[in-house]
């Protein structure tokens, strides 16, 4: 069961004065404060079942969250990588269950927003709903941006891509040195190519002195080389 956070008030969160939340009012941030409740989870936990009800959208202060859909043979096909600030479990405003598990990568702390308080509050004030609107927007724009990579975009390319964006968005600032938080499975899962083909890209990385592979650890050695392979 996740641990019910005590302490610091929600209008104080990182969440309602970080980048993401710059278009809510006061008024707007301590709505939802009166719906909201912080909640932590340990490395690997799972938030959601597939199938299962949803009653709350989330908010990810701290961590890490993978959603992917179970597949025959015990696979998984990751579905996203849902990072500080971002919203989880949006669509459940429009929906009673989930069509996805969501688990965590790392340990991590989220806040979870009452789905049915949240409708309420979305009626009552349109302005705050037209934000959540704005946000289902990113979220379908970096789908689309997805599903274009893995069309175009070859192998080298999209590790690349995925090292960057690691990188330049998984911690508060840019880091060179970081340490991966999915196994090799996954890694290869995110990036739409099979295990065996990913090892082999990153060691062709760490030959061409692009990264530098310890166990988890992984630095960028050459920023500007990535990224010009990411955009081939």
């Amino acid at each position: 069961m996740p641990i019910y956070c005590k302490g610091t008030l929600c209008k104080n969160c990182i969440i309602f004065y970080g980048h993401s939340w710059k278009d809510f009012d006061e008024e707007s941030k301590e709505d939802l404060c009166s719906i909201t409740f912080p909640m932590r989870y340990k490395k690997r936990q799972v938030i959601c079942m597939e199938t299962n009800p949803v009653q709350n959208v989330y908010v990810v202060k701290r961590g890490l969250v993978k959603t992917y859909k179970s597949l025959p043979g015990g696979k998984q096909q990751i579905l996203s990588l849902i990072k500080k600030e971002e919203l989880l479990n949006l669509h459940c405003l429009f929906e009673d269950f989930s069509h996805h598990t969501s688990e965590t990568l790392v340990d991590s702390e989220l806040c979870a927003i009452d789905k049915n308080l949240l409708e309420d509050l979305l009626r009552r004030k349109p302005k705050t709903g037209i934000i959540f609107l704005e946000f289902m927007k990113r979220k379908l724009v970096r789908s689309y941006q997805k599903i274009m990579e893995l069309g175009q975009k070859n192998a080298r390319s999209r590790i690349a891509s995925f090292l960057l964006d690691l990188s330049e968005n998984l911690f508060d600032e840019p880091q060179n040195e970081f340490t991966l938080p999915l196994s090799r499975v996954e890694f290869a899962e995110v990036v739409g190519l099979c295990e065996e083909t990913a090892i082999r890209i990153l060691q062709d990385f760490k030959r061409e002195k692009l990264i530098e592979i310890n166990k988890n650890s992984v630095s960028l050695l050459n920023f500007a080389r990535l990224q010009k392979i990411s955009e081939k």
